[in-house]
């Protein structure tokens, strides 16, 4: 079944219609829900032959599947299943990628992040720390109490890829080269998920060869992002709902 899934991106991948056909595969296949689970242990044995550089720079520069995967139908967001996909299979490409791949890989993370629904990170919490997290916040209107969105602890599990130290790693250490949109990166997971803002920021802390916060914080000044809420203060969050930024992300 994997073969077949993957001979058009295998037979295509000289043509025009590889472009097509990564479309294809991103909207069909990486917005099944728990991808890997799905697969046999064959079948996970094959997907090193996925071309997962291919389709994170397709990803990265073709922002109009991000339209095509939003009337997707499912009772899992399709961001999130594909978010959780590109996690699972990527966690073991990262450290091969080049800095031009690297940077297109953040991006799409970036991006996915962004369309997935206001609070979706803070559904992943226990009651007792989205409770903190409610008190710890003082604007009322951007912290207005909302059901919670059910999320299966297997896709948590993906989706938490995004903090481990093996995957932040060799995104950390190409900051040098991929500075834009590393920065956009961590900012993006800063303001999605605040909960976990403190831990990501000690993990950037415990790499002192690395002078990330520096470096972090001159990205920070040089974006759109930055502008936004220095004219708006905290209000300007609502900012990332245009679809300047949905799109293109925080450039």
């Amino acid at each position: 079944m994997t073969q077949l899934t993957l001979y058009p991106l295998a037979t295509l991948a000289s043509t025009a219609s590889y472009a097509s056909a990564l479309c294809d595969f991103s909207t069909q296949i990486l917005t099944i829900d728990l991808l890997p689970n799905r697969m046999s242990i064959d079948a996970l044995a094959n997907a090193f032959r996925l071309p997962f550089d291919a389709l994170i720079r397709f990803l990265s520069v073709d922002t109009r599947v991000y339209n095509d995967i939003a009337a997707i139908e499912s009772t899992v967001n399709p961001y999130a299943a594909l978010l959780g996909n590109v996690l699972a299979f990527g966690q073991q490409r990262i450290g091969m990628l080049g800095p031009e791949d690297l940077a297109s890989y953040v991006c799409v993370l970036q991006t996915l992040i962004q369309h997935l629904p206001n609070r979706f990170f803070h559904s992943m919490q226990g009651a007792a720390q989205s409770d903190l997290d409610d008190d710890n916040d003082d604007d009322d209107d951007y912290n207005e109490t909302k059901p919670s969105i059910p999320i299966d602890p297997r896709l948590k599990k993906y989706l938490e890829i995004l903090l481990i130290p093996t995957h932040l790693d060799p995104i950390l250490r190409s900051i040098d080269s991929t500075l834009q949109p590393v920065c956009q990166f961590l900012v993006s997971l800063m303001i999605a998920w605040p909960a976990k803002k403190t831990d990501l920021a000690t993990s950037l802390l415990s790499r002192p060869r690395i002078r990330i916060l520096d470096v972090l914080w001159t990205g920070i000044k040089s974006s759109d992002l930055w502008q936004l809420l220095v004219m708006n203060g905290r209000k300007g969050l609502a900012g990332l709902d245009d679809a300047k930024y949905r799109a293109i992300g925080l450039s």
